[in-house]
């Protein structure tokens, strides 16, 4: 071998070596978003999260989860609100009825102590009804006190079941608060999702991003390729709208796709001219 072979020899081996090191350099920055997307908790490496999908998934179900304890919570505060009112009219009850009690009882003292004074009046020849009254008088005082404390239970309980209607309030206006921040949250996600064309019936996949591109090559034989691919969001089956500055040229449907390629078959139902290197291609025409 000369020594220009040799020479040519190592210049492509150390060639060999760059493009290698290129190879890996690209395959290591590579992200698959659809590994991304549709990645499932078995399949998670240390250093990853769960896919977007399997996100979006259990966020849904805490939402779920969430809306049925806020019913439960709203039921049970219903029936905790009626038995206290229940309760409370029966205190309210007892509490009339002792105070029409409390106020026979004075009428009834009031009455003692008149015929105290009269028998006072007659005390050299009524002692022995004067004792009797004064014990009876007695006895009716301590069954006043009696009543009075009773009465004084009664207030303390109305007050611990007044505080009670407080905190249910306190904590029926949290509830409200959080529902109404859940609706406000689920009112912004529908307003992006109508802003970008996407029902909550379909399936995620089933409906192509808002994206853009150009037609890089036309064959004779109906295809087109595109400079959009599955890095943009683009899967087999999605449509692309295929038009100029001037005028729209057709429909293709996209047969093959690549990180940032696509292949499109004309339908030729939709195409209305020749489709030329160059023109414009979309998922969808203006606010579709």
């Amino acid at each position: 071998m000369t020594l220009l072979g040799k020479i040519f020899t190592v210049l492509i081996f150390i060639m060999s070596m760059v493009f290698a090191s290129f190879a890996v350099a690209v395959y290591a920055t590579h992200r698959n978003w659809r590994d991304e997307v549709m990645r499932e908790a078995d399949e998670v490496k240390p250093g990853q999260m769960v896919g977007y999908k399997e996100q979006l998934k259990t966020a849904e179900e805490k939402y779920e989860q969430l809306s049925e304890e806020k019913r439960t919570l709203e039921d049970q505060l219903a029936m905790e609100q009626a038995a206290r009112r229940q309760a409370l009219a029966g205190l309210e009850a007892r509490r009339r009825s002792l105070e029409a009690q409390v106020a026979a009882l004075e009428t009834r003292n009031a009455e003692l102590t008149q015929s105290n004074r009269e028998a006072i009046t007659r005390v050299a020849t009524a002692e022995d009804k004067v004792v009797a009254i004064k014990d009876e008088v007695a006895a009716l005082r301590t069954r006043n006190q009696t009543v009075q404390t009773d009465r004084d239970s009664l207030l303390v309980k109305v007050r611990e079941l007044t505080d009670n209607i407080h905190m249910s309030r306190s904590v029926r206006a949290n509830l409200e608060e959080r529902r109404n921040q859940l609706a406000v949250e689920l009112s912004k996600r529908k307003e992006v999702m109508d802003r970008h064309g996407i029902s909550a019936d379909e399936p995620a996949d089933a409906t192509p991003p808002k994206i853009e591109g150009v037609v890089t090559a036309v064959s004779k034989s109906g295809l087109i390729e595109i400079s959009i691919g599955s890095d943009d969001g683009l899967r087999i089956g999605h449509t692309v709208e295929v038009f100029d500055g001037k005028s729209y040229g057709g429909r293709a449907e996209v047969i093959k796709t690549t990180p940032d390629r696509a292949v499109g078959k004309i339908i030729k139902e939709y195409q209305k001219r020749d489709l030329k290197k160059g023109d414009n291609v979309a998922t969808r025409l203006g606010n579709k």
